[in-house]
């Protein structure tokens, strides 16, 4: 077999196969994207889960401007979740990128609701209907509210842990893909994007 221009063996034509040392140049490149094929596995899973809650916010939301707003953006977070889990399909560092930068704005956007939910439990209209609530269950005054506007204060900040450790995961997996691409021969590269 002949070298390529990038120095490495392609793979044989030939009823041959490929030998031992080309099987192990594929076994490593394989290994070295275990990382990379859980990334795409939270990636789908993650971008199904917000087009879903995206469409049930837009569902239930109609008539509220801002759940059809946290609607509109979860389905945007959805769409660049698919988009930065094709990127990985691709084995390219800026799908991870994207995925982790992804991260950071599924966290805004949940801060941005658990926020609002919060102010309202505390301060606003929906305030007077806990009051009700609360006499009629002989709950002393304020609790509903405040378990309530507690109960969001805790959502806001597991979530941010979670989106956080999160996007730290998929921005390690582009160093993943850099190294993948530095180090690997090309038609490795070209026979594992193929699939």
């Amino acid at each position: 077999m002949t070298e390529n221009a990038g120095g490495a063996t392609p793979p044989p034509t030939g009823p041959g196969g490929l030998s031992a040392e080309q099987r192990d140049a594929l076994d490593h490149a394989r290994a070295r994207l275990a990382p990379v094929r859980r990334a795409r596995r939270l990636a789908s899973v993650n971008a199904w889960t917000l087009a879903i809650f995206a469409g049930l916010t837009l569902l239930f939301g109609l008539g509220d401007p801002f759940n059809m707003l946290v609607g509109v953006l979860l389905g945007g977070a959805a769409w660049n979740e698919f988009q930065g889990r094709a990127g990985l399909d691709a084995l390219e560092p800026a799908g991870a990128r994207r995925l982790g930068w992804n991260q950071i704005v599924i966290l805004g956007i949940v801060v941005l609701y658990c926020g609002v939910a919060f102010w309202k439990a505390r301060y606003g209209p929906i305030n007077a209907q806990y009051a009700e609530l609360e006499e009629l269950a002989g709950f002393e005054e304020g609790w509903i509210s405040d378990l309530t506007a507690t109960a969001y204060l805790i959502v806001a900040v597991a979530v941010a842990g979670i989106q956080l450790l999160t996007a730290r995961f998929h921005f390690a997996r582009e160093a993943v893909l850099r190294a993948h691409a530095a180090e690997t021969p090309a038609w490795v590269r070209e026979v594992l994007a193929e699939g």
